[in-house]
């Protein structure tokens, strides 16, 4: 997807560790066009601080680190939004990218419910965390969600609300769609052969 989200920054002791990391980060950069990750909470303080005030981004801890480092970046107009997740080895990947970003994007709207355009973003990147996770129910609900904020942000004939719906009701016929799991067990198989 690699839509045009604001950057994320994943701090975490075993990120660069662990076969489920790494896939996690294929799954962020996705997501968007600038990941930055570390294991160091000074190394990341100190990164997010050089940042310009106008720059936003997301930030996603994960271990340890969370209590340590949310109080010291708590604040700064640069983080938009803060995921904490717990991110355990025997969670799938989707999941785990999916939690943490969910995390995210809750933390946004509470922090910037004027932002329309943002979390209507924000909503439809989770949405595809979901769907490349075979989560279409969570999908669709995002997908929903970003087409109600559409709804009272833009005129009823704006194409984005077009796009919105048709991007919702596609999901959507997916789930009703058995010939959808075959399809989807089958990439899985094919990918875990590669």
């Amino acid at each position: 997807m690699n839509g045009n989200t604001m950057p994320i920054i994943w701090l975490d002791t075993e990120v660069h560790n662990t076969e489920d990391n790494a896939e996690l980060k294929k799954k962020l950069k996705d997501l968007t066009q600038s990941l930055t990750v570390f294991d160091d909470e000074e190394q990341c303080e100190k990164h997010i601080r050089q940042l310009a005030l106008s720059e936003q981004v997301i930030f996603i801890v994960s271990g340890s680190f969370g209590s340590i480092a949310i109080p010291n970046l708590h604040g700064l107009v640069q983080v938009k939004a803060v995921g904490m997740g717990h991110i355990y080895q025997q969670q799938k990947e989707f999941g785990k990218a999916a939690e943490a970003f969910n995390s995210a994007v809750e933390q946004s709207v509470k922090i910037n419910s004027e932002d329309s355009l943002h979390r209507i973003q924000l909503f439809e990147n989770l949405s595809a965390v979901y769907y490349n996770g075979s989560d279409l129910r969570k999908a669709v609900d995002c997908l929903k969600n970003a087409l109600e904020i559409a709804e009272k942000y833009f005129n009823a004939s704006d194409p984005e609300i077009a796009r919105l719906a048709a991007a919702t009701y596609y999901v959507a016929d997916l789930m009703e769609d058995e010939r959808y799991k075959d399809v989807m067990y089958l990439i899985k198989r094919c990918d875990a052969l590669l």
